[in-house]
């Protein structure tokens, strides 16, 4: 917000408090409505001054609506409190919007910046919304009260990441359930997608990039400019609204309610100011509580986990010599886990604690990149074993869900048909195979320094043979490739597989000087396939130069129950202004409905026993949160190294429950 709004808010803000400081100690109660009389009409001076300079739908106006709630309510009451909290709260989320839909076409641009900043609009009506709810409670209101059905279905908009959004992306073209808002959505999906062409592809121009048909391809660029300006001119001219196109809805607590199953139990976890709040409710109750630490205490708290945490780098980016181990800080995650527990369960768990499943939702401001089940619902015993552990696995079958329409949608999407499943699995690529290529291309610099993951093919056959003869394909060596990926994704055979599976190498920023975004690593086959030009709609296609790339698996086709991510950091988040991305969040993308990913760099033979325990408990992999929770308690009951949670716990489901 420029310095001068930033000013001007505060000075009516406190030119409002002057006013309304009369209220509390009036010489009359006749004068009471007096006084609520004058405050209004001072908020209604200072709205129009507001607006005037700042304009009437700018954040610097949302922040200010934020943050005078407390003086509308003593001049108008409740419901004119409300109509301000819901204003502040769109308006943001309509600029977020903007943001987000323009960073596509303008990326690192001042304007893309400025539309991106971020204020504390949302925060502010949550912060007031709690107090209000605390009061409403203590004069014996039942819950929820009308402050938190309004904080409950306002904190929903704070799920405006990367990872909300890609997992609502498919299912938002469904015509069976959004009617005629399919198609709008589909238009907006596909104006963004073409949008990102064609700022990628002017970023390559203005670096001068030695195209094989430079004629062609400015023509190219050229007409999709063009197809660009049609296509905003239609939808502003049709009035669509970007916010509800892109970014998750914004439901009731009854609308949840109604959507969750006896067993079923859900905690949202959203930042309000100084505090984190926690929404939990099950079928027939709902509770909202303060965290026990704020923000940054609990982004500490996730970090020193995960710093606490061993791991071996056996599928990720190391050199063939062999692989970087590091041991658990025992003492140091036993604490941590059970203080993390305290701060984000404990304060709901009278609600949820008898609930067998478990759906996590949680905001990336919060910074919440750990696995749940590694949480402990009570202090360590001294010298106990890991394996003697309340961790929380024993109590729940966990899902993180990134937004609550997953719940809402569960109920009205139609129920997939019964037939038969289908498994394609990829594992033990051939990396030696970029040694025989040109070094300077940087997939061949990333793939030749890898390790051979030989386990890794007894891996994705031993869950193929669970489908059944001829309903499970694994595809291993040498052909564990792009092309053979991309060749089944331009036929559709992709999208009829109901679990995809790869085995295989992850890697993320800072794992390799040559990566600069998340990748699986394939066979390469350079030598099959090559591009011999640029246009759009192709540049992010599967290139099988063996990096599989994230923004390549965004352009696959895929309606795959299940996606499982057998390497290192396959759910590791990376965050932006936005929220968060990973290897995870592209494939719910492509329109997966729910992936298995990883943490940390994991131990192979732990990937292989994880995943193929869950075949076992699981053939056809229905219930893979149920099959997750039943796998992690066998192998931490057998004690021993396989009880660390360096061992077990690097898996999380992330998706629809």
């Amino acid at each position: 917000m420029p310095d001068a709004a930033f000013d001007l808010m505060f000075v009516l803000a406190q030119r409002i408090g002057q006013q309304a400081d009369g209220l509390f100690d009036p010489p009359s109660q006749g004068w009471l409505p007096q006084a609520r009389t004058r405050l209004a009409a001072t908020i209604a001076e200072a709205d129009a001054e507001a607006a005037a300079v700042m304009g009437p739908a700018s954040r610097g106006m949302a922040e200010y609506l934020a943050r005078t709630l407390w003086y509308r309510q003593q001049a108008e009451g409740w419901k004119a409190m409300r109509q301000s909290a819901d204003l502040a709260v769109a308006m943001e989320r309509h600029l977020s919007a903007n943001a987000v839909f323009l960073g596509r076409l303008l990326p690192g641009t001042k304007m893309a910046a400025a539309t991106g900043i971020q204020t504390t609009a949302l925060e502010d009506v949550l912060f007031h919304l709690v107090g209000q709810a605390e009061t409403e409670r203590a004069m014996g209101q039942l819950s929820p009260t009308r402050s938190e059905d309004l904080a409950f279905r306002l904190a929903q908009a704070a799920f405006t990441g990367e990872t909300a959004m890609a997992s609502l992306r498919s299912r938002r073209r469904d015509p069976v359930v959004f009617d005629d808002y399919a198609a709008t959505f589909a238009e907006v999906q596909d104006l963004q997608a073409l949008m990102a062409e064609v700022a990628h592809m002017n970023v390559l121009i203005e670096q001068e990039f030695p195209f094989p048909d430079p004629d062609g391809t400015f023509d190219s660029v050229n007409k999709g400019i063009a197809e660009v300006q049609t296509r905003l001119a239609r939808l502003q001219k049709d009035g669509v609204d970007i916010a509800d196109a892109l970014f998750p809805w914004q439901w009731s607590v009854n609308d949840i309610q109604r959507s969750l199953r006896p067993d079923e139990a859900v905690v949202m976890i959203v930042p309000a100011g100084a505090h984190v709040l926690l929404f939990a409710l099950t079928d027939s109750g709902f509770v909202l509580r303060r965290a026990g630490t704020d923000q940054p205490g609990l982004m500490d708290q996730a970090a020193r986990i995960r710093a606490a945490v061993g791991w071996a780098a056996d599928r990720a980016a190391v050199p063939l010599t062999g692989a970087t181990v590091k041991p658990t800080h025992a003492e140091v995650l036993r604490h941590e886990a059970f203080m993390a527990y305290q701060s984000l369960l404990q304060p709901v768990e009278f609600l949820i604690r008898d609930r067998l499943r478990l759906h996590v939702v949680s905001t990336a401001r919060v910074g919440l990149n750990l696995p749940f089940e590694l949480l402990l619902t009570a202090p360590a015993p001294p010298d106990a074993d890991d394996r003697d552990l309340p961790w929380l696995v024993r109590r729940h079958a966990v899902m993180q869900v990134p937004t609550l329409d997953l719940l809402w949608l569960r109920g009205r999407e139609p129920a997939p048909p019964r037939g038969e499943t289908w498994y394609l699995g990829f594992g033990a690529p051939e990396y030696a195979l970029p040694s025989q290529l040109d070094r300077s291309n940087w997939a061949t610099r990333i793939l030749m320094d890898l390790r051979p993951l030989p386990d890794s093919a007894d891996e994705v056959a031993r869950v193929a043979a669970s489908f059944g003869e001829g309903r499970g394909a694994a595809v291993t060596g040498a052909d564990a490739n792009e092309y053979v990926l991309k060749l089944i994704n331009d036929d559709g055979t992709l999208a009829q597989m109901t679990v995809l599976h790869f085995a295989t190498h992850g890697l993320v920023y800072g794992d390799h000087p040559d990566v600069g975004e998340p990748m699986l690593a394939l066979t390469p086959t350079l030598d099959v396939v090559k591009r011999h030009g640029f246009e759009l709609g192709t540049i992010n296609a599967p290139h099988p130069d063996g990096a599989l790339l994230a923004s390549e698996i965004r352009q696959l086709h895929l309606a795959a129950r299940l996606v499982i991510l057998s390497a290192c950091s396959t759910g590791a988040i990376e965050f932006d202004q936005d929220g968060l991305t990973s290897l995870g969040t592209a494939f719910l993308a492509a329109g997966a409905e729910r992936v298995l990913g990883t943490h940390w760099p994991v131990y192979s033979p732990a990937a292989v026993e994880i995943v193929t325990g869950m075949a076992a408990a699981d053939p056809q992999f229905a219930d893979p949160a149920a099959a997750l929770r039943q796998t992690l308690l066998t192998i931490i009951d057998q004690g021993g190294r396989k009880s660390d949670p360096a061992w077990w716990a690097a898996f999380s489901l992330v998706g629809a429950p």
